[in-house]
């Protein structure tokens, strides 16, 4: 059996899409590999925050990580790519010295976001890549819009498509596509970056006009001072709640009508595929990978901080008067595209062969 190293992140010292799908991941691999896990912790308060404790967490993580690649030979190294420069950086040192004392080995790197093209707009963000993308021999991207932009890099560098995928857990609550009451859901990290107070901007401006629709959120914070300010939006149709996970995530987006994810950027979010997979419309905005996930033609996608345009497409929602077709078509897609068994058959063939 193959050893494999993997260095990253994963629940619970972690909870988000790329831990959540780190997890996934190992969990099927460790059928066919030895793995050494070394984790990447660093608390979600220091979220796109500089810090010196954050600086010494990530020198201690990745000292260790060298360390174990030091004492042991390992078949595989599989890392997460993080984009930020000091990620980067990270990356790029550990991938060098696994290369001095594994020449033969196999670098298998997973790109989780889908907006690549404008992080290495930066000319120093482009250099760092291309030494990183010269010593590693799969990049696992996750869609064929991302296959495409990479096929500029190495000859070398074999691109692979892995999409996401969930395994949805709920106790089987009966969908009702429209109701008296419409509940509007946002299950995210309350991160700006994630469109929470363009949503609630958008929201606030049509509540009064539809008092019978209610918005609830959930989420972790990471950062006081938008605590404070998201917490001025609570009213008597805006709930604001903590995290929530497994069955009762899953009972949270079955019982409501629409999800709405307003991010700025993403790659696949697997919030989406969870309401994808039963059947839940979502309101997204078109960045990374969200409209390949959806279709170009699906109706409720929105430019990112359009707080305009997501007030609208709100209202479309509201006044729609079926959105069955639209929940079918949706469990369609992820069936077809994003389903668990077709996941763990592609991420094998990456390992594998």
């Amino acid at each position: 059996m193959n050893n494999l190293f993997f260095f990253g992140e994963l629940p619970p010292n972690a909870v988000n899409g790329i831990s959540l799908s780190n997890e996934m991941n190992l969990s099927i691999l460790k059928e066919y590999f030895t793995i050494k896990i070394v984790e990447e912790i660093v608390p979600l308060k220091f979220h796109n925050k500089f810090s010196m404790f954050k600086l010494f967490l990530q020198v201690k993580n990745i000292t260790y990580a060298i360390k174990s690649l030091f004492m042991n030979k390992y078949d595989y190294l599989y890392l997460s790519y993080p984009v930020s420069l000091m990620g980067s950086i990270k990356i790029l040192i550990l991938i060098i010295f696994y290369r001095i004392f594994n020449k033969k080995g196999i670098i298998v790197l997973h790109l989780h976001r889908g907006d690549f093209d404008v992080y290495v707009k930066s000319m120093v963000n482009k250099f760092i890549a291309e030494r990183i993308f010269g010593f590693t021999n799969k990049l696992i991207v996750l869609s064929q819009n991302s296959k495409n932009f990479f096929n500029c890099y190495s000859n070398n560098l074999e691109i692979c498509i892995l999409r996401n995928t969930v395994t949805p857990n709920y106790n089987g609550y009966k969908i009702s596509y429209k109701k008296n009451l419409i509940n509007i859901l946002f299950l995210s990290n309350y991160i700006k970056q994630k469109g929470i107070i363009d949503l609630f901007e958008a929201f606030s401006a049509i509540r009064i006009k539809f008092p019978h629709v209610f918005l609830k959120c959930h989420g972790n914070f990471s950062d006081l001072q938008l605590k404070d300010k998201v917490y001025q939006y609570e009213s008597d149709q805006i709930t604001i709640g903590g995290p929530i996970y497994g069955e009762e995530k899953f009972e949270k987006i079955v019982m409501s009508d629409l999800l709405v994810l307003p991010s700025w950027n993403e790659g696949q979010p697997l919030v989406l595929l969870e309401a994808m997979a039963l059947g839940i419309p979502v309101l997204a905005t078109k960045t990374g990978d969200i409209p390949e996930m959806l279709g170009k033609e699906y109706p409720f996608l929105v430019a990112p901080r359009d707080i305009e345009g997501l007030k609208l497409k709100l209202i479309e929602f509201i006044e729609l008067k079926d959105s069955s077709v639209i929940s079918k078509n949706l469990i369609k897609i992820f069936n077809e595209k994003f389903c668990p068994k077709i996941h763990r058959e592609n991420l094998l063939n990456i390992f594998l062969k």
